[in-house]
């Protein structure tokens, strides 16, 4: 199999995010249109949290903003340091969310590529037995929103693929 062919499942949802295997076999939610944005309704229970799966690399990867509960935090796409030899791979990585804290926290990252990365989160303060819905959004290279931004729209030569959101 050609493993570079791209195959879109969906040609598009909300605005500017495409389900599709940017890789035969790796499907997720792409998108490099800067200021792309999708919700995802989320049901918790009695102790309320989330993970995020997506892609990170040491290149071409852009990031993205999460809101909550009228609170927001920022996921990078690269690896910190991409000069490190040891940071040149692209894989699935994951952050896990204690969505009832009331402030910051640190989220302690999933996974054996990881490395150990402890991860400064944002406490999005959701109640036991709750919903919600998260929007993302494709910052870019930016690590804030602003609506008014003049690359709103506009495509990035970065992207951003989003694997999966589970909440528990």
């Amino acid at each position: 199999k050609d493993k570079s062919t791209k195959r879109c499942l969906v040609k598009s949802v909300n605005e500017g995010w495409t389900l599709c295997e940017d890789r035969v076999d790796k499907p997720g939610w792409v998108t490099s249109k800067i200021g792309a944005s999708m919700r995802f309704n989320v049901e918790f229970g009695a102790n309320p949290g989330f993970s995020v799966s997506y892609l990170r690399s040491y290149e071409g990867i852009g990031n993205i903003q999460l809101t909550l509960n009228n609170v927001s935090t920022v996921i990078y796409g690269l690896w910190p340091n991409t000069r490190d030899p040891g940071n040149h791979i692209s894989i699935e990585d994951t952050i896990w969310f204690a969505a009832s804290y009331k402030s910051s926290q640190l989220a302690h990252k999933a996974g054996g590529w990881a490395r150990n990365e402890v991860y400064w989160g944002t406490g999005f303060r959701m109640d036991p037995n709750s919903s919600g819905v998260i929007e993302v959004r494709f910052l870019g290279n930016k690590t804030t929103w602003n609506s008014q931004v003049l690359d709103n729209g506009k495509p990035s030569s970065l992207k951003f693929k989003l694997v999966s959101i589970v909440s528990c």
